[in-house]
């Protein structure tokens, strides 16, 4: 999976031009690749070596912009994919006793699918969202969340204001605050961002 560097410039009209020009140089970095190239996002996601703990470290800043540059890349299923994977990966952490969160997840790869369209998915999200707006904050609402985003990110794929995944990732990273540390978080966002693209 590919993103294109050009459409970085054409698709994020929401950021300032410093932003962007802070995007369009990680990228150009990370291949030294010329404007209007291309990154793989495997590239994006290497290992990057520490010398001062003389080991490989998995890319902090690189894996959240590629999360949030996902938005730049044509194949929006590959990307809604990646938003179910990453709520799967908590939603056992989702303590509510209705079903209603758990299917979000169930519906949004439905509606990958073509099995299911954007009225029904959210009619379900709404309903969702009004079970999960009466938990306590903490790990179970983050997780609801998690999934929520997931399916309203589904609702906002052919419009201009494409919903990045970056709301479903740091649901799930809130969700996991107690039971994982930071490394551990990474390498699940990373593993899954990996997997989710078919370069592992």
């Amino acid at each position: 999976m590919k993103i294109n560097i050009l459409e970085v410039e054409n698709r994020l009209s929401s950021l300032c031009r410093q932003e962007k020009i802070i995007y369009l140089n990680f990228l150009s970095d990370a291949n030294t690749a010329e404007l209007g190239g291309e990154v793989e996002v495997s590239y994006l996601l290497k290992p990057v070596y520490d010398e001062e703990s003389e080991k490989d470290i998995l890319p902090f800043d690189g894996i959240k912009k590629t999360i949030f540059l996902l938005r730049c890349v044509d194949d929006k299923n590959a990307v809604l994919s990646f938003c179910a994977d990453i709520a799967e990966s908590v939603i056992h952490l989702y303590d509510g006793e209705d079903s209603y969160v758990r299917d979000c997840i169930d519906n949004l790869r439905l509606f990958i699918n073509g099995d299911v369209d954007e009225n029904e998915l959210k009619a379900f999200r709404m309903i969702a969202t009004n079970k999960a707006k009466l938990l306590n904050d903490g790990p179970s609402k983050h997780a609801a969340f998690s999934a929520i985003n997931a399916c309203y990110a589904a609702e906002q794929v052919s419009g201009e204001c494409y919903c990045s995944p970056n709301s479903v990732v740091d649901c799930a990273i809130l969700a996991q605050s107690d039971t994982k540390t930071e490394e551990e978080k990474l390498v699940l966002i990373h593993d899954l961002l990996m997997q989710s693209y078919g370069v592992i």
